[in-house]
């Protein structure tokens, strides 16, 4: 992961960009991290990889009778319904 500065960021704002559509660009202020830049299809496979941890996470409560199988339903759906609107 490519590291700059947020004066960087500002002055090169289109480079940066096109840079974080290969790999993720670690923004630094007052040089500590703050933000990450990724691209949309990065962002998107992230969001599905959360969207399977909570799922798995819904079953296994179903499963161990945390839930009932209508609230794990309906908590699966919440997330992908969340998911579909980041997208």
């Amino acid at each position: 992961m490519r590291t700059i500065p947020a004066s960087e960021m500002k002055q090169r704002f289109g480079a940066c960009i096109e840079a974080a559509q290969a790999e993720p660009i670690l923004i630094e202020r007052s040089g500590r991290p703050s933000v990450v830049v990724v691209s949309v299809g990065e962002y998107q496979r992230l969001q599905r990889i959360e969207e399977a941890h909570w799922g798995a996470l819904a079953q296994q409560a179903s499963e161990e009778g945390l839930l009932s199988d209508e609230e794990s339903a309906t908590w699966q759906n919440a997330m992908r319904e969340r998911l579909n609107a980041d997208t």
